[in-house]
């Protein structure tokens, strides 16, 4: 990448567009040239290479996904949405689900999730060494900012020191539009996001330039089924779904709301989002906040008083299925989760599941109000799985309605039984309430062949 400043940023949302087949206008491309001049060229270089992290990732991972046969494809497609209660989830088809995700190239998912990490970490220094003293500047005088940015299709959005609004693909939609994004950057400010904060999205197989409605409208009427079995055309290739996307937070107490799919997740492709500062607060319904379904997600928050839940928050938390990696890690503060069912550090089918918190006086809550189901949860294996929670510190407060903290959930015998849930705390004077005995200050238990908890 040879352009500078709001040139690399323009150039790179190109190649982005190139990435996820999408076309673009002459109208688009004047519009897509004045926004990206606006913004300082020391947001714009650093925005460009995450961009084309993004980019090249999305090329990555639709190149292989381009390999499942289309009932293959729609098998996991499925997967991805909502069952209608929390113990029957979207796939018809359980063990053929996981026969089908292990044929993905789940390495290339997470090489690809480590390049674009690889970028926002080369590019934060800058941001955050040309943000010094505008946060400040900005309280005096609120027109001391750069222009907010938005690309013609709201893929790219760049906000301002201020309290912003982000908006964009809640999952619960009747239909798909333009809200999807790969990059949400904020420099400060205590902002509410609406959108899915790092959430990767799939669509249909008649691909993501349809869903956009810019897409050949042969793709759509190629076939009777209009949920999964449409083809390509030679001018519309198919791309399934913005693949991979970050939300970077520099810092304020902001505020995430999400139906299902957001705030660190990946389905098939890779979902990040980093908060760098303040005190927030994380709301989601399901599969949110640190979640992978034969995917990478991703929620790391730097520091604050931070509150993770929603309304009874169903898978996620540190939750992975079908060859996922979802992890939540909150470095510092003394932070409140709470969750329904397969939350806190939980794998499923293949996955790994991990939330690690490594600072403060903690509270951690879940529940499952409808026996005989069990919350499922604090470090549990479900089914051929790995499911981590560690606390490293803080005198911490335990609660779980049953089933969890080291704990193999066994629902079929072997070889479904096999997995690893593993519990740890490491220092405080910690609290612990719900059935069982799971769970003692400055204790060790067992629970099954490879169930661990520990609490120094």
């Amino acid at each position: 990448m040879h352009e500078e400043g709001a040139g690399a940023l323009e150039a790179a949302v190109l190649r982005a567009y190139v990435a996820l087949g999408l076309p673009v206008s002459s109208e688009q491309r004047v519009r897509l040239h004045d926004a990206a001049e606006a913004v300082p060229v020391e947001v714009a270089r650093p925005a460009a290479l995450i961009v084309d992290a993004i980019a090249q990732a999305q090329t990555a991972i639709n190149a292989d996904l381009g390999r499942l046969a289309p009932d293959d494809y729609a098998l996991l497609y499925q997967c991805t949405r909502l069952g209608p209660t929390p113990d029957r989830p979207g796939c018809d088809d359980g063990d053929r689900a996981r026969e089908v995700a292990r044929t993905v190239d789940r390495a290339t998912i997470v090489a690809s999730g480590l390049s674009v990490l690889s970028a926002v970490e080369q590019g934060l220094p800058a941001l955050e060494d040309w943000g010094k003293g505008r946060v400040e500047a900005h309280a005096v005088d609120p027109q001391d900012q750069p222009d907010d940015f938005r690309d013609p299709y709201g893929l790219v959005q760049i906000g301002s020191y201020g309290a912003d609004e982000y908006r964009g693909n809640d999952v619960n939609r009747s239909a798909w539009d333009s809200h999807v994004q790969i990059l949400t950057l904020d420099l400060g400010g205590d902002d509410t996001y609406l959108n899915s904060a790092g959430g990767s999205m799939l669509f249909p197989a008649y691909g993501l330039a349809y869903a956009l409605g810019v897409g050949d409208p042969a793709v759509r009427d190629a076939s009777t089924d209009a949920e999964f079995h449409q083809l390509p055309t030679e001018s519309q290739p198919l791309v399934f779904g913005a693949l991979v996307s970050v939300s970077l937070d520099l810092g304020g107490s902001d505020s995430y709301h999400a139906f299902a799919g957001g705030q660190g997740a990946g389905a098939l492709g890779v979902g990040i989002l980093l908060d760098l500062g303040g005190d927030d607060t994380y709301s989601a319904v399901a599969t949110s906040q640190g979640y992978g379904l034969t995917g990478l997600g991703v929620l790391v928050d730097a520091s604050g008083n931070d509150h993770y839940g929603g309304d009874g928050l169903f898978r996620g938390q540190g939750f992975a299925m079908l060859g996922g990696i979802g992890l939540l890690h909150d470095v510092s503060g003394n932070d409140a989760y709470a969750g329904q069912m397969m939350v806190q550090g939980v794998g499923s089918s293949d996955g790994l599941g991990a939330l690690l918190d490594t600072g403060g006086d903690d509270r951690y809550h879940a529940w499952y109000s409808s026996p005989p189901y069990a919350a499922i949860a604090q470090g549990t294996s479900h089914t051929m799985a790995t499911g981590i929670l560690a606390d490293s510190a803080g005198n911490d407060r335990y609660e779980l309605s049953g089933g969890g903290r080291g704990w193999i959930y066994v629902p079929m015998p072997a070889p479904y039984s096999v997995g690893v849930g593993v519990f740890y705390d490491g220092a405080g004077s910690d609290s612990y309430s719900g059935p069982g005995t799971a769970g003692q200050n400055g204790s060790v238990w067992y629970q099954g062949t490879l169930g661990y908890g520990k609490d120094n």
